[in-house]
């Protein structure tokens, strides 16, 4: 699609919402209320299929938080117009946010759940986002608020021909945090995260272990949210294997046009290892990079903030962040919590205690667990299967 036509379409989107919004905020009229409604959400509905077609990532950004807000509005405006409603003659398309609640009962049996399935599923409820540590990522949390948050909590505007559909795979080292990203949006969805590790659960040969799997997982999913993670796309045999999974268990409903579901999300360590067949099912591809050295300065001030008893200064602190360069924060964390041990040692023999000291003598031993070769690895699958 040419540049034109897409500058003429976010102009047509955005002329429709904010002439829709200022007519609405401007009339006590409740006919003229719902027919500029009407107009606001269909400018809504055009600026969605306008952001899957621009190339733009940093417009892209802009223009998503900007249509964040205007759903916000058109939801607030829905409620208003169904609570002056005064004919059941008028259609009122409602926009609202899904809430999930869960009972005592039902954390006790995603307990349950974990405790005879972690092998194949791990079901993780949803968590305040301030426990769950992202660093950077502004770009990769936009891609997939767009691609999953925005049509769980607007469903109504994601049905026929609006719906998604393509896929999307995450990709990058071990340890970059892909799971803790899929764990935070869906904290902003207010939904499960299932993480299914494709890998053990295609080895499986008796079906009725299978059948059993996917009916408790259609019971804890029923009525709910969902985020699913494929884990292990590289031991995944051919696009056939990985879609019958979902064909033969109930599961059905996630294909579309031999396509998986926007809540579906495929996520590789070795991305070169995937079936060329199963890499086409996922055309949206986004990495998690290594972190950047004022990440890992961030990284490691918050670990500082977590574990305030274990001081070091500005300095040191900057000084780490270069020295730890190609470390992921899985590495990190590893670091600080071997440095924590032998600190705590060496206090049982004297008070003069550096915990700078005992980081240095744990990255003495400790390094990147990243390979040289594997970030080539990286750069050149990207190179070849990323546009």
């Amino acid at each position: 699609m040419s540049n034109q036509i897409l500058e003429e379409e976010l102009n047509s989107s955005l002329r429709l919402i904010v002439e829709g919004r200022n007519n609405y905020l401007n009339t006590i009229d409740y006919e003229k209320k719902q027919l500029n409604y009407s107009k606001m959400k269909t400018g809504c509905t055009q600026l969605l299929k306008y952001l899957r077609d621009e190339k733009d990532e940093n417009l892209i950004i802009i223009i998503t938080q900007q249509l964040k807000r205007y759903i916000e509005e058109l939801s607030n405006f829905s409620k208003e117009i169904q609570k002056n409603q005064q004919t059941d003659e008028v259609e009122i398309v409602q926009v609202n946010k899904i809430e999930l609640l869960y009972t005592q009962d039902s954390y006790k049996d995603i307990q349950l759940f974990n405790s005879q399935y972690s092998k194949y599923v791990e079901i993780h409820q949803f968590t305040q986002n301030n426990n769950i540590q992202i660093i950077g990522l502004e770009a990769q949390k936009q891609m997939l608020y767009e691609r999953i948050l925005l049509p769980i909590q607007f469903p109504n505007l994601f049905q026929g021909h609006r719906k998604l559909q393509t896929s999307t795979l995450l990709f990058g080292p071990t340890g970059t945090g892909k799971t803790e990203l899929l764990r935070y949006i869906a904290s902003e969805c207010k939904a499960l995260l299932l993480i299914i590790n494709i890998s053990m659960i295609i080895e499986v040969e008796d079906q009725n272990t299978i059948q059993e799997l996917v009916n408790q997982i259609e019971q804890q999913i029923k009525n709910k949210s969902f985020i699913i993670l494929l884990k292990q796309l590289e031991h995944c045999k051919n696009r056939e294997t990985l879609l019958n999974f979902f064909e033969k268990n109930n599961l059905k409903y996630l294909i579309e046009n031999e396509k998986l579901s926007s809540n579906v999300i495929g996520c590789s360590n070795q991305p070169w290892k995937i079936h060329t067949t199963v890499r086409r099912i996922f055309e949206k591809r986004i990495e998690i990079p290594l972190m950047s050295q004022n990440e890992r300065l961030e990284f490691i001030n918050q670990k500082c903030l977590q574990n305030q008893e274990y001081k070091l200064e500005n300095d040191q602190i900057a000084e780490l962040s270069k020295i730890t360069d190609k470390f992921t924060g899985l590495d990190l964390n590893n670091l600080f919590k071997k440095a924590i041990q032998i600190y705590s040692l060496k206090q049982q023999m004297t008070n003069d205690v550096n915990f700078y000291d005992s980081i240095l003598d744990v990255l003495q031993n400790l390094k990147s667990s990243i390979q040289d070769s594997e970030i080539l690895q990286f750069i050149q699958w990207k190179q070849e299967f990323c546009i």
